[in-house]
């Protein structure tokens, strides 16, 4: 039966970690098709959750009988990991808009000119928003030809 604890913490764990994985811009996520994958485990999340959350329960008597200390590490860190990723990696709060944006003439420009831009001409005024830095912001408010403008750009499907 503890095969059934460490089954279910271990679970809760992988799921946890592939839930951000798939969905945030780290390295490799984003080379992989994984839209798919990853709307899966976000609509599933709670029965995936309850179905390890089930199994670390029914065997945890007899993990907790075996060893005292296994079993307490690996519950304090799947709650570790739990909260990291719903309340520190959540999408509100890293994705955040910058307060004061500057944006530096094309003549002083600094950013490599293979990097991909996101670029906007509204009333013969012209930016280059470099994708690199609007994927960890999402959102960017700016003010272009006279008019307010909201750039955005998502990492998961790659379009702004």
């Amino acid at each position: 039966m503890k095969k059934y604890f460490y089954i279910g913490i271990i679970g809760l764990v992988l799921f946890e970690i592939a839930n951000i994985y798939f969905i945030m811009p780290m390295p490799g996520s984003q080379d992989m098709h994984s839209i798919g994958l990853a709307y899966f485990l976000y609509s599933w999340r709670w029965v995936l959750r309850g179905i390890f959350g089930i199994m670390a329960i029914a065997g945890v008597t007899a993990a907790w009988k075996s060893s005292k200390i296994w079993p307490l590490l690996w519950t304090a860190a799947a709650f570790f990991i739990g909260y990291q990723a719903n309340f520190e990696m959540a999408a509100d709060k890293m994705f955040v808009q910058p307060q004061h944006l500057q944006m530096a003439p094309a003549t002083a420009n600094q950013v490599p000119t293979d990097k991909l831009v996101l670029g906007i001409t509204i009333n013969n005024a012209a930016r280059a928003y470099p994708i690199q830095y609007l994927g960890y912001h999402h959102q960017v408010l700016d003010t272009l030809g006279g008019q307010p403008i909201m750039v955005t750009y998502c990492t998961v499907c790659r379009t702004g």
